[in-house]
Parts: structure tokens; sequence; C-alpha cells
């Protein structure tokens, strides 16, 4: 309590008022926040506690990235995310698969949360998952409804949210035998399992990719080259760094392919069984054999082939760029399809309409994948939802693609921070998205502040004046510095005047707290001082620093700056 007691002094002492508030979040909202009721539903209640509250869900909706995706021939898909879970698709919502009543007791818990490092769908009984989740694989055979934590040994390492997080495919179950699968790692290589995960064994001929890197990526099943002992014949894995692993005797002995790409980012077995590839640099496919450069005039992420048309394939780049092409990649006559200003790349959102409003011109690209149930659909997971668009097959490069969100019951903003004025509504400041007003919590919002000038924004702290509580204080800022303050209780935003020199300094983020609308104090992260202001951050050239006491567990000073934001008291 020493640090909280200083920061009250020197609160006091500044004159800033006689009212500190410190806030710490509920142990009981960071459990809703990670581990969620199962099956919730987009507007029932979902959970009665021992006092018989009622909690439901907040709709903020999606807002984080969707690292992946996996759709089955009848149309299952399953998403999953970089740091909260995977999702299934019901129907009319996605679904949350990690949580308190679907996994192992022993992996409830409030530290026990993550992303997915990988979740595939068995192909040939679609109600059979598995999943590899903080180090372990897990497999369900209800849809996600209950998980098993399956005999693989435990590795570290795995991480959903690394540099390499969009690259796949991490796993694959065999098509023809979902006892059967393979696991990718960061740094331990492949393991493989025929009996549902009871056990597992390493492929040590399959070396591992280059340490901390992007593992093991790449795996797919060849579903025309036929069976034998019950197990598809053809295997594919890449080794990050070391190129593509081949099998044609159902995983007994493994050997390189000469050529190729030496990293894989994506890829796919067509019907066909070509194997088709992107390196982050050019669109691959291996046939016969042989590997042939496809098209590498951008940074290609994804790939995707049509199933109702094996020679059409789709590429998509980091941004959600697409090229396609009518002939396996012979030829690729749009070009890339980048929109015009009469017919751009567009995004609907009915179901969480800020998805449609806020800046995302540049679309991460988790994966893309085509609908093997639907004609012509191709989904999209995305940096903050899911999307699905009908491409022509003679689509012209000036005529941008149409992206519908199905993003509902998806929930992936990570928040740092709820606040409920006196009299007002309350606000919730998050990454990547600064600041939500909850006008109405089961109505999703339409926008977000400051605004939709940036795609990446986040919201660190916001606090209101004890004054005058319609006045509220954020910390808004990533790429650009956005920090400001509302004067209606978070509808409507402005820029402070003047700001501390935190941003140039690389110390963004931390806590802000306001007494009055004039009286800030502002305690950055990264070892900054704190800063506290006497006119609401007006620009004042003159002011002199304040001559203040001490206040124990402060860094002294290292710079000076005459604005209107003061160093906060650092020695006697």
């Amino acid at each position: 309590m020493k640090a909280i007691d200083a920061v009250r002094t020197m609160f006091a002492k500044a004159g800033i008022g006689k009212r500190f508030r410190l806030r710490v979040t509920a142990l009981s909202t960071i459990l809703a926040a990670f581990v969620c009721p199962a099956g919730v539903q987009a507007q029932a209640p979902v959970d009665v506690d021992a006092y018989g509250t009622v909690w439901k869900p907040l709709r903020i909706g999606a807002g984080g990235w969707l690292t992946g995706i996996d759709i089955a021939s009848d149309g299952t898909k399953v998403v999953r995310t970089d740091t909260y879970g995977a999702c299934l698709w019901t129907g009319s919502q996605w679904t949350q698969l990690v949580t308190s009543t679907s996994m192992p007791a022993s992996d409830v818990d409030i530290e026990k949360n993550a992303g997915v490092y990988e979740i595939r769908i068995a192909p040939s009984s679609s109600s059979r998952l598995y999943m590899m989740y903080r180090g372990s694989v897990y497999r369900s055979d209800d849809r996600g409804a209950t998980w098993t934590k399956t005999a693989f040994v435990s590795v570290a390492g795995v991480d959903p949210n690394d540099n390499y997080r969009t690259n796949g495919q991490k796993m694959a179950v065999d098509p023809v035998n979902p006892d059967v699968v393979y696991a990718g790692t960061t740094d331990n290589g492949v393991w493989t399992s025929s009996d549902g995960g009871a056990d597992w064994s390493q492929v040590s001929a399959i070396p591992a990719g280059a340490s901390g890197q992007g593992g093991i990526t790449g795996i797919a099943f060849d579903p025309t080259s036929g069976q034998t002992g019950g197990k598809t014949r053809t295997i594919f894995a890449g080794s990050w760094s070391n190129g593509l692993y081949l099998s044609t005797n159902a995983g007994v002995n493994w050997a390189r392919t000469a050529g190729g790409p030496a990293t894989i980012h994506n890829a796919i077995v067509s019907r066909d069984g070509i194997y088709y590839a992107t390196s982050g640099a050019a669109a691959w496919k291996y046939a016969s054999g042989t590997w042939s450069n496809l098209e590498s005039s951008r940074a290609w992420h994804s790939i995707a082939v049509d199933p109702s048309n094996t020679a059409r394939i789709v590429l998509g780049d980091d941004g959600g760029y697409l090229c396609q092409s009518p002939d396996r990649g012979a030829t690729w006559p749009q070009g890339v399809i980048w929109g015009s200003t009469a017919h751009p790349i567009t995004r609907h959102a009915a179901d969480i309409p800020w998805l449609g409003w806020t800046m995302e011109k540049y679309m991460s690209n988790g994966n893309m994948v085509f609908d093997p149930s639907a004609s012509n659909e191709l989904y999209f997971s995305e940096g903050i939802g899911v999307w699905h668009t009908a491409i022509a097959t003679n689509q012209s490069w000036d005529l941008g693609p149409i992206w519908n969100s199905q993003s509902l019951g998806i929930e992936q903003l990570v928040v740092n921070e709820v606040i409920s004025p006196p009299g007002g509504k309350p606000l919730v400041a998050a990454w990547d998205r600064a600041v939500f007003y909850v006008n109405d919590p089961d109505v999703f919002p339409s926008t977000h502040a400051p605004d939709n000038q940036q795609s990446l924004e986040a919201g660190w702290s916001v606090d209101w004046a004890s004054s005058r509580p319609s006045y509220i204080a954020a910390i808004m800022q990533w790429n650009v510095e956005k920090s400001g303050y509302s004067t209606n209780g978070g509808q409507t935003w402005c820029s402070f005047a003047s700001y501390p020199p935190f941003f140039s300094a690389y110390k963004i983020g931390g806590g802000i707290a306001a007494s009055t609308p004039s009286n800030i104090v502002w305690a950055p992260n990264n070892n900054g001082n704190p800063y506290y202001t006497k006119n609401g951050g007006a620009i004042n050239a003159t002011t002199p620093f304040a001559d203040i006491l001490v206040v124990e567990g402060i860094p002294m000073p290292l710079d000076a700056l005459q604005t209107s934001w003061q160093l906060a008291p650092t020695g006697k």
C-alpha cells in the first residue's frame, strides 16, 4: 500500500483535490472476461451468481485478431484467437469453446487463460475437434462442448500471440481417420497420434523449425493419394527455414522436397491433389514432385482453393488485398484487386456496427478459406472479426470486394478499464480500439473514441472528475497521441491542448486521474515520471515547475518541460 499512499500524498500536496480514486478490476470481472459461461446467447441472461445477480455479456463485439479459421465440408466452422480461446459457429452466432464448463476442471483458473495456438476439425467427423492450447493438445467429440486433455506432453513456447500467430496449418487431422492427427510446435518439431491422442510420438525425420520462430506449419493431407492401413498415404509438413517435408506412406518415412520455399505461412491441398503454399514473399504450388513459383508481386500470406472449381485459387496478402487465378496459377488476369474510388473495398457490419465504421483499410489477414458447403463464399479470419464475400471469377481489379461481417458472439477486445460515472453511462477502455461509450449494454456500439482516423489506438486509462462526473479524461495512444477529454460523459472527445513528454520517449500507457476538469495527474508506463496539470492541459509555456516535497517511490526526473503539465513531486 506504500505506493498507493505515495500517490495519494502527491495528489494532495499538488493541490489537486481531496479525493483520489484507485480502481482495481474485480476478480469476478477478470474471471468473466477469460472463462466465459458455455453457450452464451446473444441477448439472454447467461449466469446467476450465489446472490441471485443475473450477469449478461456486455455487448462491445469482436475487435481482436481472429488468427485462423477451419471449415469442414458440412459447413462446421471454427476460428482461433490470439488472446481469448477459440469459437464455433452455431448457425446464428459464434460461441466460445474455452469455458469453465467445457475445459477439464484442472484447467479452469484465473491464471489459465490464453488464445488458441491451433484448432482443427476432423474432416470425416465434424463433431471431432483437436486444439492446441497452453502447450497441450485437447480433443472434443461434441464440437467443443467438452474437452479432454490428451496424453500429449505439454511443451513450452507455443504462443498463440507471437509474431507468427497467423501462420498455419499447425495441426492436421487425417481426412479418412479422425484418430490420426499431426501437431506442430514452435521449437519441438512435429508429433503424431494414431489413436485419438491416447499416445503420441515425435516425427524425428522432420527437424524442428528455426528456434523461436514459425515452428511447424503447412501440415496437410492429400485426400486423392489413397489409403494404407486406414490412413491417408500422402502428408505434408513444413519446418520453418528448413522447407517442406513429404511422406507418401502414411507417415512411415519422410523426405524433404527439392526446391520450393524455406518457410510456409499457410497451405492447402486442393481436391485434385495439388499442394499450394504461401511463403510471405510468394505463392507456390507443388505438383508431380515439382515446385513452381506462381506469383511474387506481393507478400502473399493466405491461399484458398475453390472446392467447386479446383482450378481457381485466391491469394490474400497481409493487408487483405486479393488476387485470383482461373488456371491453377498459370495466369492472373485481373491482377491485384485494389478497388477504385468508385468501387472501393468495403465492409458491411449489420451485426456489430462499429466494425464497419472503424478504420480498417488494412485488413490484417489471419487466413482465408472457401466454405465447402456454400457456393463461392470466401471466409476471412481478420484483425477485428470474421468476414465473408463472394468474388466473381472475372472480377476486375478496380471492383473492390464487399466484406460482410459474421462476428456476432465473438468478444475479443482486451479491456484495460471500465468506469461508470455517477449519472452517466459506462465507458470501456480497451486495446485495439480506445474507448467505447456504452449507451445500452444490450446494443453494440456504432462508434468508438477518439475517432476512426487510425486503425490501432489503445485505451489505457479513463477517469471522471469527482467535481463534475460528465468530464472524462482518457489516455488514448498507440502510433499517434490522441489522449484527451470529454465534457459530455464520453459521447464526444477533444484532444488535450498540450501533452507531457511521454509519447516521444516511448512511455505510453499508464494511468490518469482527475479531481476536476482542471486538476489531472498522469502517470505513464515504462518508468516515466508522473506529471500533473492545474489547467486541464492548456498550453502555457511559462508555468514553472511546482516546488513540491518528496513522494517516496517515485523516480527522480530525468527531463524537464515548460508546459502546463508539471513534473509530479520527486524530491525534498
